[in-house]
């Protein structure tokens, strides 16, 4: 080590223990008393703590990437063992499972204030039964706002798998009075999400393969038209389970890209704008959205669970009207519509004009 940093660092003693003290001393002294007067011996010395600074910021910004990259790497870990729960306890999965990565991302992020939830934010979760639902909010209801987590062992149907499986998405507040959401609001605290991914298999298909003009004028049908890229872009805004807009666009493998048949790019758009709890309106639906009501024998637009070894996960829960944001081009409607609410009576009213296309084998 350098007597510059010998002299910086000093170690000094305190109650027996060895302590380092950070030392102010004037460069041009230090420089004068090794004899370093000339400008030659200068530059080496200014090099010297340049080239040292330089690598002691790229180590911090490396450390700081890599923990930040840990936490990432966490928080997915922690979604996909939920999302892995509730494969394996439904024997007939039919789930969007990009919607539920997304819906727990979100709580992940923005954790659910249990002692101002509501029904609808809880069912959303995904990751309680009905009946546990109803006996937290009971809990609430007769008891007082929850003081701590550890309460929630108190409340029946919480085991202790339970808690775990939930404690990364919730929270608890004491502050009961929601925010007010005005534009500046809205503009503050929401959550803007821009998604762009672009995926190719490695191995080359026949059909992207070359051919000759004689060749594909014999068999037209023997080559995709567009390249072989998947290509995924979404954006979605959300203000907690208020408010949600977001636009959602696909190209398929073998699908043109703004040439041919797609002149206007993706082959796939989808947009919806969602808001929840304004004035006597509970829900408001525009553009794509999906309608879920009672256990699906009337009505259920989207994917659900099944059947599983969880007993208590086979009740399903109608949320009503949501919002759309996956890319199955079949699962939603298209068009809009409302719940409002009067006393106890909800009445949900909604249209929906959705071309889908068919084959009829015979």
């Amino acid at each position: 080590m350098s007597k510059l940093f010998e002299n910086i660092l000093k170690p000094n003693s305190f109650s027996g223990e060895k302590m380092f003290s950070l030392s102010y001393i004037p460069f041009t002294s230090t420089l004068a008393k090794s004899g370093a007067h000339t400008i030659f011996q200068k530059a080496i010395w200014l090099r010297y703590i340049l080239r040292n600074a330089c690598v002691l910021t790229l180590s911090l910004i490396v450390n700081l990437s890599l923990f930040a990259q840990s936490k990432e790497d966490d928080k997915n870990q922690i979604i996909e063992e939920r999302i892995e729960y509730l494969s394996e306890s439904d024997e007939e999965s039919d789930a969007d499972y990009t919607t539920i990565f997304d819906q727990l991302s979100h709580y992940f992020d923005k954790p659910l204030n249990l002692n101002r939830v509501s029904l609808d934010e809880l069912e959303s979760l995904g990751l309680l039964s009905s009946i546990q639902i109803n006996n937290l909010l009971l809990h609430i209801e007769k008891n007082g706002k929850l003081m701590t987590l550890e309460e929630l062992q108190t409340i029946a149907g919480f085991d202790a798998a339970t808690i775990k499986r939930v404690l990364p998405f919730v929270r608890l507040s004491t502050d009961v009075n929601t925010a007010q959401l005005s534009f500046n609001e809205l503009l503050k605290n929401g959550d803007n999400q821009l998604v762009l991914r672009a995926e190719k298999v490695l191995e080359q298909k026949k059909g992207y393969s070359p051919i000759t003009d004689s060749a594909l004028a014999a068999s037209p049908n023997s080559r995709y038209l567009g390249n072989d890229l998947r290509i995924f872009s979404r954006y979605r805004y959300k203000y907690g389970n208020h408010v949600s807009i977001g636009i959602t666009a696909e190209k398929d493998p073998g699908e043109e890209f703004f040439t041919g048949t797609q002149k206007n790019g993706f082959d796939f758009y989808s947009g919806h704008i969602f808001l929840r709890n304004r004035g006597k309106f509970k829900q408001i639906a525009i553009g794509d959205y999906q309608a879920q009501f009672g256990q699906g024998l009337t009505y259920w637009s989207g994917r659900a669970f099944g059947k599983g070894a969880d007993i208590q996960m086979i009740k399903r829960t109608g949320l009503g009207l949501k919002p759309y944001s996956s890319v199955d081009e079949t699962l939603f409607l298209r068009g809009g519509g409302f719940t409002f609410e009067v006393g106890k009576i909800e009445t949900t009213v909604f249209y929906s004009y959705n071309k889908i296309d068919g084959n009829v084998i015979q």
